[in-house]
């Protein structure tokens, strides 16, 4: 959702290298472009009057260092206005009572029913036992969707039919006392719009059960609109917190930038994409690392150690560094890779990584998934012993099999070799570091 802000802002920092000394004058230039990727991007407009203000007299007064590039140097000065927009440290629940209750509150359409299981999801990872209360009963199946999410994730689904919201959500509060749980998410009607009956709804169960947080999830690509959304909401119910979804998409993301700094309400999560887990706290540091092209690897490392089990993983590596990495070594970390995200999303992770284009993007991921339709065309004996696939009957076999071409099958065993040989190059590397293997 960043890419073009990430983009535009990054083209305005680098002709910064080009002064030997800032000043007033030749800052105006840099100023003014980073003014400009931040309109490009959606940003609301009073935070962007905010944001370079405080940032233009650090730029002027910045003098060139020795030892940072200048560019290195306005990075810094931005991150840091950045961080702050988004709320510098992040906001978890408050988790010190039982149960701790969390109301669901925001429009149709915004994922709010997707997301109170994907909230349950990321609260069972961390060890609490608790379960969601149905108070949607105007939607059509919105009770049958949130019972499939809870059974897909093995949580328990508090509903009622269509009995009156206030009386389920204090049933269902009663009933999670009696079962000692630690959490309650309470998944409450959306409507289309803003209207009286929906906010008087709301202010009944509030004061009926009194949660300890009241998050409003909104829609990061509806744009500015979601600003005056989570606004007349805390007017009425007095949100604690903001979940922003499908952070994935292809929106400006200015938004979902400046709620924050507009509404001083802290956003505790994000969604970046549509399976169960994608959800995540909010890290604003990280946020702007990845806005800055810094990437993100304590996330990345948070993700895959999420699917990926340490004792398969050092097993892999080993092999790998021993220069024992067979091909269906080879198809078990392709999909452990999957598990984590889209290879597009890892790479915007991974410091340095370099800038790709849509196009290069879609070869990649085409690329990886060629890659595992070929070795799943193969034999377990194959995979695990390659040099038979130097028969041409075996290699006639697989690519009929997978569907693919002869080029692609070509690819694959070209990348492996390849693979190997620098398996060889890391023991050798790691062997004149005295190091060990894990």
């Amino acid at each position: 959702m960043f890419d073009i802000l990430s983009s535009k802002m990054l083209s305005a920092i680098k002709g910064v290298n080009k002064e030997s000394h800032i000043t007033e004058k030749n800052s105006a230039e840099i100023i003014r472009q980073i003014r400009m990727s931040l309109l490009a991007a959606d940003v609301n407009f009073k935070v962007i009057q905010k944001f370079i203000t405080n940032i233009k007299d650090e730029i002027i007064n910045t003098t060139i260092s020795h030892t940072t590039s200048p560019e290195q140097q306005v990075i810094a000065i931005v991150h840091k206005e950045i961080q702050d927009l988004l709320g510098n440290e992040i906001s978890p629940l408050t988790m010190n009572h039982a149960p701790t209750i969390v109301l669901m509150v925001g429009l149709q359409g915004s994922g709010k029913t997707t997301t109170s299981a994907k909230l349950a999801n990321l609260l069972k990872k961390k060890g609490y036992t608790g379960m969601i209360i149905a108070a949607d009963i105007y939607r059509p199946a919105a009770i049958e969707q949130l019972q499939t999410l809870g059974k897909q994730i093995n949580v328990p689904v508090y509903e009622r039919g269509e009995k009156n919201p206030v009386e389920i959500c204090t049933d269902g509060i009663q009933h999670a006392i009696e079962q000692k749980y630690e959490y309650v998410i309470v998944d409450t009607a959306g409507r289309l719009q803003i209207d009286e009956n929906m906010m008087n709804e709301l202010k009944q169960i509030v004061k009926k059960i009194n949660p300890h947080e009241v998050l409003i999830v909104v829609d990061g690509m509806t744009g500015q609109e979601i600003i005056n959304v989570a606004a007349e909401f805390d007017r009425n119910v007095k949100l604690t917190g903001t979940i922003i979804t499908k952070l994935d998409g292809d929106a400006r993301g200015g938004a979902a930038l400046s709620i924050r700094s507009i509404t001083n309400i802290p956003i505790k999560y994000i969604g970046m994409g549509e399976k169960i887990g994608e959800l995540s706290e909010f890290h604003p540091k990280r946020m702007a690392d990845r806005i800055l092209g810094m990437g993100d690897i304590e996330t990345l490392i948070e993700k895959a150690g999420e699917v990926m089990e340490e004792k398969s993983a050092k097993k892999i590596a080993n092999k790998f560094l021993e220069g024992r990495f067979t091909l269906d070594d080879l198809i078990n970390q392709l999909r452990q890779i999957k598990k984590i995200g889209k290879f597009s999303a890892i790479m915007k992770m991974i410091p340095g990584a370099p800038k790709l284009t849509k196009d290069q993007k879609d070869l990649a991921e085409e690329k990886l998934e060629n890659m595992e339709i070929l070795v799943n065309s193969m034999t377990m004996e194959e995979r695990q012993n390659p040099k038979l696939l130097e028969y041409a009957s075996r290699k006639k076999r697989i690519v009929k099999g997978s569907g693919k071409s002869i080029q692609d099958y070509n690819k694959l065993l070209k990348e492996w070799k390849v693979m190997k040989e620098q398996s060889k190059n890391l023991k050798s590397m790691f062997s004149k570091q005295g190091n060990k293997f894990f």
